[in-house]
């Protein structure tokens, strides 16, 4: 993957030196079909899944060629049910409003579902008292063809498994991973710092939002997963790694959460997989809905 205008090449240097067969050419959208799996769950201490993910698959032959498929999850906050709302209105405005644009990239599509999703619940959380001070992270990602677009929000991440090595795309818009960056933590203490839910970038906080947006390719037998910080706080990315390698989509993304919640088990958690396949006559879907927002029950 390549961050738009930083030249960061991170999926493209797992490739690097790799012993696998060459590519061929690329293929349409028509010749790769996909394994989703989605979980979330409230975890045994919190009363309330603040999580949302959802994705769509058009059966539109000529919609899914032109735009994808979409995979997008959120991580609520605001107390009450203000994160629930957040989240929930949030993903469905950002895949409602990515198939209504019409226009011809799929990137900027993305950005401006996203921008104008934030609008919507900054001006939801204005308007309604108890919704003050609502927002949410948010992860989204496209997949046309081989072509992958990856948007991200707040700490919500997306990670990419490509020659069997796990990498994370997103970069965490939190205080702990400035600290990382600027050398005052080491990732170690991030990871169990006390400030590690503070996040620098939420949607829906302001009346504008910047998004990152990255770009690049996956091909046949490689992975994504998008996943909330109840995941990728108490798993390493190692960890992460071993079961998305080892099982199917649908498996790996309850194992995911059943792991999480055995090392933490503090926090929502949500794991959302995707497998780029060779071609087969339908898309393969499975999930695990608990007590959140989960596939079917968003928006």
């Amino acid at each position: 993957m390549q961050q738009i205008d930083s030249g960061k090449e991170r999926v493209a240097s797992a490739r690097q030196g790799s012993s696998g067969a060459a590519r061929g050419p690329d293929a349409s959208s028509a010749e790769l079909s996909l394994d989703i799996g989605l979980a979330s769950d409230v975890g045994p201490i919190r009363e309330l899944n603040e999580d949302c993910a959802d994705f769509r698959v058009p059966e539109d032959r000529a919609l899914y060629q032109a735009k994808g498929a979409i995979f997008v999850v959120a991580d609520g906050m605001g107390g009450h049910q203000a994160g629930d709302v957040a989240s929930r209105q949030a993903v469905a405005l950002v895949i409602e409003g990515y198939y209504a644009d019409d226009a011809s990239q799929p990137s900027d599509d993305l950005v401006r579902a996203i921008k104008a999703a934030n609008r919507s619940v900054y001006e939801e959380a204005l308007s309604d008292r108890s919704k003050s001070g609502m927002g949410t992270t948010l992860v989204a990602a496209i997949v046309l063809g081989h072509k992958v677009y990856v948007a991200n929000v707040g700490d919500s991440r997306a990670y990419a498994l490509v020659d069997q090595a796990i990498v994370q795309i997103t970069e965490d818009h939190s205080w702990v991973e400035e600290q990382v960056r600027a050398g005052l933590l080491t990732r170690e203490q991030a990871n169990h710092h006390p400030q590690r839910h503070l996040i620098t970038r939420a949607l829906g906080s302001r009346s504008s939002v910047d998004v990152d947006l990255y770009e690049g390719e996956l091909h046949a037998g490689e992975m994504l997963l998008l996943c909330t910080d109840g995941l990728s706080n108490p798993l390493s990315d190692l960890a992460i790694g071993r079961i998305i390698r080892a099982l199917p989509p649908a498996d790996a993304a309850q194992r995911l959460i059943r792991e999480a919640e055995e090392l933490a088990g503090d926090d929502n958690a949500t794991a959302l997989v995707v497998k780029l396949v060779p071609s087969r006559t339908e898309v393969t879907q499975d999930t695990v809905e608990t007590t959140g927002c989960g596939r079917g029950d968003c928006g």
